[in-house]
């Protein structure tokens, strides 16, 4: 009988490291999923690499492997040959990213037989592919001498935005503007600088334009995989003169005397030029300026200056005699004001004889005194 039992025992144990060595050789959590690449580029592949593996014997060769995506927009996945892990515990497979940028989670189970399924996951990336269009966003006049900003966003072949999602791949933008034009860097003014797009492949400074009108041009470029520069067209902002006046010319013609007879006679007519520069110095097109005068009766008018920075209008004629003066004010710049002083004399006789003594005038017959003419006047 004792015999009986040592030999139960002995078979007992047998039994157990049987199962012990057969649990042992099962894939556990040390199992992994991993890629070629931490970021793929749209419309690239990756091999993903599935192991297999338990943490005290290795490797595990036999072991079926499943793979699943968490969407199916962002790319495809497909294993390459037997999906039965070789004696390196491996199995691998082709992910083909989509032309959308992004990040997918490749899912592999693998099943082993009288074992649990261990599954493991990997966050595969997608990135954007090299710029290939870019968009820009500005004023394309502005006043000279003042600050615009001016954006731009490339994308590549596909329409994905150039980001900075990917941390190892940062994108830098180079700018160049043109003479006596700048950019404002917090301050600082430049007329080279390189800039990182933002997480929407965007970037925009500041143009403080020349102080002379004409083009202030803008060339932008982004750097390529290469090394080489993917430049767009160059583009332009026109720095216009109709910046708030600061002075004011004035020329009124004919000046010496300044008078003409109060006949009514449309050849009697005075012609005012009025000229408007800013504090650069440049003419002032644009700018509206106030005509008002001192005869009773006459409305205010405004008039804008012209391209050379000009405003010329006729005043006259008169019927009736008396002293005019007409004062021009710009509305954007009230301190900004002149004025000119003219004549309408009277040939009546009996008007002369009163202007000079008036004492002296003959008395008249009722029927004779004058009446007041029409103001008559004409802007050009």
């Amino acid at each position: 009988m004792r015999v009986y039992r040592i030999l139960i025992v002995l078979l007992g144990l047998l039994l157990c490291v049987g199962g012990l060595g057969s649990a042992d050789t099962i894939p556990d959590q040390s199992s992994s999923i991993t890629s070629s690449t931490n970021w793929v580029v749209v419309n690239h592949p990756a091999t993903i690499t599935i192991i297999a593996r338990n943490t005290t014997y290795g490797p595990v060769q036999g072991a079926t492997v499943s793979v699943a995506l968490n969407t199916t927009t962002l790319g495809t996945f497909a294993i390459t040959g037997d999906s039965t892990t070789d004696a390196s515990g491996q199995v691998s497979g082709i992910f083909m990213a989509g032309t959308h940028p992004g990040a997918v989670n490749i899912t592999a189970t693998i099943t082993y037989p009288n074992a649990t399924p261990v599954t493991t996951v990997y966050t595969q990336n997608i990135d954007h592919d090299v710029a290939s269009a870019a968009a820009f966003d500005y004023a394309t006049e502005v006043t000279v001498g003042t600050e615009t900003p001016f954006s731009v966003a490339f994308t590549d072949k596909y329409g994905n935005p150039i980001d900075n999602r990917n941390p190892i791949d940062s994108h830098y933008v180079t700018f160049h503007i043109s003479d006596y034009a700048a950019f404002d860097l917090n301050g600082t003014f430049v007329q080279d600088t390189t800039q990182l797009l933002d997480a929407q492949g965007k970037i925009t400074v500041t143009v403080l334009t020349a102080t002379t009108g004409g083009e202030n041009i803008i060339v932008s470029g982004i750097r390529l995989p290469d090394g080489s520069f993917y430049v767009p067209k160059t583009q332009s902002i026109v720095g216009v003169t109709n910046a708030v006046p600061c002075t004011l010319t004035h020329v009124v013609s004919p000046a010496s005397p300044a008078s003409f007879p109060a006949d009514g006679d449309v050849t009697h007519k005075f012609t005012f030029i009025y000229t408007l520069y800013d504090k650069f110095g440049n003419i002032a097109e644009n700018q509206s300026v106030k005509i008002a005068t001192s005869w009773t009766g006459d409305t205010e008018t405004i008039l804008t200056s012209n391209e050379y920075g000009q405003i010329a209008f006729n005043y006259g004629p008169h019927t009736t005699a008396g002293n005019v003066t007409i004062t021009a004010t710009s509305l954007t710049n009230t301190s900004l004001s002149c004025s000119d002083e003219i004549q309408y004399y009277s040939t009546d006789p009996v008007n002369i004889a009163f202007s000079v003594s008036p004492e002296t005038m003959p008395s008249l017959d009722a029927n004779k005194t004058q009446m007041p003419h029409s103001l008559q006047r004409s802007w050009m």
